[in-house]
C-alpha cells in the first residue's frame, strides 16, 4: 500500500476533535480559536476575551458581531478595525474611540458617520461640532430608526475618495488590507508579518507560502491550514507547538512527524508510529522518493474534515 493509501486510511480511523479550540475557558463553541475566554461562536479567532459572533478577531475584549478586529474592546458590528475602543458600526478605522458609523478614521474620536478624518473629534457627517453642541445632536440621531443611519452613512460613504489598497505601515508589499508588514506578494488580512506570498489572515508570522489563518510566531510554512506557534511545517492543518513536520492533521507539542494524525507530545513519528531517529530520517527519504516518482510529493491530499455542504463554498455556486 502507498504512502498516500496509508495516510488516508489512517486519517479516516482516527477519531477527530469536533472543533479545534485550544486552551479555552467557557469557551466551547469557538472553532479554530485558540486561548479565548468567556467567548460564543468565533471563527478564526484567538487571545479573546467576553467576545461573540465573531471572524478574525484577536486581541479583543467585549465586542460582538465583528469580523477582522484586532487589539479592540467594546465593540459591535466592525470590520477590518484596530485599536479601536467602544466603536459602532465602523469600518476600517484605527486607533480611535466612541465611533458610530465610520468609515476609514484613524486616530479619531467622538464621531458619527464620518468618512477618511484623520486625528479629529466631535464631527457629525465629517462637519465640526463644539463639544455640547455634538452631544446634544448625538441624542437627537440616536432617536431615529436604525435602518435611517445606515441610509445616511452610506450616502456619506460615496462621497469620499477609496484608497485602491489599505497598506498601513507597510513595505514592498502587494495586497489588500495589511498593517505592519513587508515583503509580501498577494497576500490579505496580514499584521506583523514578513516575507510571505499567496497567505490571506496571518498575523505575527513570517516565511508563508500557500497558507491561511496562521498566527502566533508561525515562521517557515508552505501549504498549511489553521497553524500556531510552528516552525518549518509543510501540507498540515490545525497544528500547534510544533515543529518539522509534514503531512499531519491536529498534531500538537511535537516535532519531526511525518503524515501523522491527532499526536500529542510526539517524536519522531510516521503515521503515529514511532521510530529511531536514523530509521525515521531513513523512511522519510523513501517515502519523498515514492512521492517524487509519483509525482504527487508537494500536492496537499489532507482531506477536510467538514463536508461541503456545511462550508460557504455552495455560495459561491
Amino acid at each position: 500500500m502507498s504512502f498516500i493509501e496509508d495516510f488516508l486510511k489512517l486519517y479516516a480511523e482516527t477519531p477527530h476533535q469536533a472543533m479545534f479550540n485550544l486552551k479555552s475557558e467557557n469557551a466551547d463553541y469557538c472553532t479554530h480559536a485558540v486561548s479565548n475566554r468567556n467567548s460564543y461562536l468565533l471563527s478564526g479567532s484567538d487571545f479573546n476575551e467576553d467576545c461573540y459572533y465573531g471572524r478574525w478577531v484577536n486581541y479583543c475584549k467585549n465586542s460582538v458581531d465583528d469580523a477582522y478586529l484586532y487589539r479592540s474592546e467594546l465593540c459591535y458590528e466592525c470590520v477590518d478595525c484596530e485599536n479601536c475602543y467602544n466603536c459602532n458600526f465602523g469600518q476600517e478605522c484605527h486607533d480611535s474611540a466612541e465611533l458610530w458609523f465610520c468609515y476609514d478614521c484613524v486616530g479619531t474620536t467622538d464621531c458619527f458617520g464620518c468618512v477618511g478624518l484623520r486625528h479629529k473629534r466631535f464631527m457629525i457627517f465629517n462637519e465640526q461640532y463644539t463639544q455640547q453642541n455634538y452631544q446634544l445632536e448625538i441624542a437627537e440621531l440616536r432617536k431615529k430608526p436604525l435602518q435611517e443611519l445606515w441610509r445616511l452613512f452610506e450616502l456619506q460613504k460615496i462621497k469620499a475618495p477609496r484608497l485602491c489598497a489599505r497598506l498601513i505601515n507597510t513595505e514592498n508589499c502587494i495586497g489588500d488590507y495589511m498593517t505592519n508588514t513587508r515583503n509580501c506578494y498577494r497576500c490579505f488580512n496580514m499584521t506583523e508579518c514578513e516575507d510571505c506570498i499567496y497567505t490571506n489572515d496571518a498575523y505575527q508570522s513570517k516565511d508563508l507560502l500557500d497558507t491561511s489563518f496562521i498566527g502566533d510566531n508561525v515562521e517557515i510554512a508552505y501549504e498549511c491550514f489553521s497553524v500556531q506557534k510552528a516552525h518549518d511545517v509543510l501540507f498540515s492543518q490545525q497544528c500547534v507547538n510544533v515543529s518539522n513536520l509534514e503531512y499531519c492533521f491536529c498534531v500538537y507539542n511535537s516535532r519531526n512527524c511525518f503524515g501523522c494524525v491527532c499526536l500529542n507530545r510526539k517524536e519522531f513519528h510516521i503515521l503515529n508510529k514511532p521510530y529511531a531517529p536514523e530509521l525515521y530520517i531513513k523512511k522519510v527519504l523513501e517515502i519523498k522518493q515514492e512521492l517524487w516518482s509519483a509525482g504527487q510529493y508537494g500536492r496537499f491530499f489532507i482531506p477536510s474534515p467538514y463536508p461541503e455542504s456545511d462550508t460557504i463554498v455552495p455560495w459561491f455556486e
